[in-house]
């Protein structure tokens, strides 16, 4: 063969094995695990915008309202006797039960604790009620309110028996005059028999809602109470003494 007519020949030869090379050499589209590049980019830029949206997303919050509940002063601005008795005569414009928490800050269950010494299973929360004095923001509390659970059998709409629970609030009326210098008797117990004493009524016989509506209106001297409990001063007021 003539050389020339070899050398054209090797490399008609050289540029067909290239050829086949690049024929069978994979695509550049089909080197992503079997995914076309177009494929590719979609997924890619579909992944961004999620990861877009979730940093976008604002979190499903529930918003309050400013609280109603008022700050009430608890240190006595007065002229005090020397018992420590304000001089001024206070006007009661509101006596307020105050409900039993059942549910803590966090949302817990606050459970019931026992109410009676003799009586474990008598179990139930412990409230005060709240007396607001008129042109003023001062505020006495009066503590040892019982609000015992009561349980009790009823029955819904297609007669079925269904159990009821109930919390009601009490406290003890009937009490000796000299009860009230024992450390046993309950705060609000002494005020109730005072007050009949003050105004006119038996102990007893004065029903306890009559005995929260009727200090409405009445007039009394107030008195500083302060102590410290766990490192930590406090401050209360109470009545002192109901005047006619």
């Amino acid at each position: 063969m003539d050389p020339k007519n070899k050398n054209i020949f090797e490399s008609f030869e050289e540029e067909e094995k290239i050829s086949t090379e690049i024929k069978n050499k994979p695509k550049l589209e089909t080197l992503f695990d079997g995914k076309n590049v177009d494929e590719l980019a979609n997924e890619i830029l579909a992944e961004q915008d999620t990861k877009k949206e979730d940093k976008l997303k604002e979190p499903e919050y529930q918003f309050g309202e400013f609280s109603e509940e008022k700050n009430y002063e608890i240190i006595l601005n007065e002229k005090l006797d020397d018992k420590g008795i304000t001089e001024k005569v206070f006007e009661i414009s509101k006596a307020e039960l105050l409900k039993p928490r059942t549910i803590d800050n966090e949302g817990n269950i606050i459970p019931l604790r026992s109410l009676s010494k003799s009586d474990e299973t008598k179990k139930g929360y412990e409230t005060k009620v709240a007396i607001y004095f008129k042109d003023t923001n001062y505020r006495a509390l009066l503590p040892n309110i019982k609000w015992f659970l009561n349980t009790r059998i009823s029955k819904d709409e297609n007669g079925n028996d269904i159990k009821v629970q109930s919390l009601t609030p009490t406290f003890r009326t009937k009490i000796a005059a000299e009860e009230l210098d024992d450390t046993f008797t309950s705060i609000i117990s002494k005020h109730y028999y005072i007050f009949c004493k003050t105004f006119g009524h038996i102990p007893g016989e004065l029903t306890k809602k009559q005995f929260l509506e009727d200090l409405v209106g009445k007039k009394v001297k107030l008195k500083q109470f302060s102590g410290k409990y766990e490192g930590h001063t406090w401050n209360r007021i109470h009545i002192a003494e109901y005047v006619k």
